[in-house]
């Protein structure tokens, strides 16, 4: 954008990411099968906040090229930008930019990726990776897990196989974590508030009721009509 540099967060994921995440770019497009190909990025897709504070929201930033220095390459990389994603969706973890992840591997892993020795070098050096996905109707996370756990085992026992393992957990718990009971607790506090707010009004209003039976009782006993202090009485109440 005119040569402005910033410092951005970005993600490197499959094509498949955002079919599992549910959602699709508000313009332009998702990555695809075709952005994975090749030894080097060269598609980009833009988070909103990011579009609207270096792109000035101009729809016109699809198709245009931005200029990256990622921090796996030795050189700046020019990628298209070809999406720009719905406002609030910036996961995992504030995301400012999506990029495809294959060609990044490619470019940092031994030369023959297919080579199982190649690939238990890369997993022992670069050895954490994020996956997401989508539960069947009627699978819960314990079944999930179990089921992974034997993957894992079975990987474990074959001669190539390298010493990994897994953890499964719910996006409700990946994005509060242990931020969890905190959140609990606030939200006990506000319930308390209101519960001390409720209780308050409620005693005005006995006070305030209790004034005005004192009120009429006075006004009767001076001679009054009853209409008069009974339509007071209404008015007040209602008023």
């Amino acid at each position: 954008d005119g040569g402005t540099r910033t410092r951005a967060s970005s993600n490197w994921v499959s094509a498949a990411f955002f079919d599992a995440a549910g959602v699709t770019a508000k313009l332009g497009r998702v990555l695809n099968d075709g952005d994975e190909a090749g030894n080097a990025p060269r598609a980009v897709v833009l988070s909103d906040a990011f579009w609207r504070s270096y792109f000035h929201a101009s729809p016109d930033a699809v198709g245009q090229r931005a200029r990256l220095q990622l921090r796996v390459a030795a050189a700046p990389s020019s990628l298209e930008i070809v999406g720009v994603m719905p406002e609030g969706f910036e996961f995992p973890d504030k995301a400012d930019l999506w990029l495809p992840a294959a060609p990044m591997i490619r470019s940092i892993a031994r030369p023959d990726p297919n080579n199982p020795a190649d690939v238990a070098w890369y997993l022992a050096n670069y050895n954490v990776f994020y996956a997401l996905g989508r539960l069947r109707d009627g699978v819960d996370a314990a079944q999930a897990r179990h089921e992974l756990g034997g993957v894992i085992r079975a990987d474990r026992a074959r001669p190539t196989g390298a010493a990994t393992g897994a953890v499964l957990t719910t996006i409700d718990d990946y994005m509060v974590g242990h931020t969890k009971p905190v959140l609990w607790l606030m939200f006990s506090g506000a319930v308390l508030m209101l519960v001390l707010a409720c209780s308050s009004v409620a005693g005005l209003q006995v006070f305030r009721a209790a004034r005005q039976d004192r009120a009429t009782a006075i006004q009767l006993a001076l001679g009054a009509s009853r209409p008069g202090p009974v339509h007071q009485l209404h008015h007040r109440t209602y008023s």
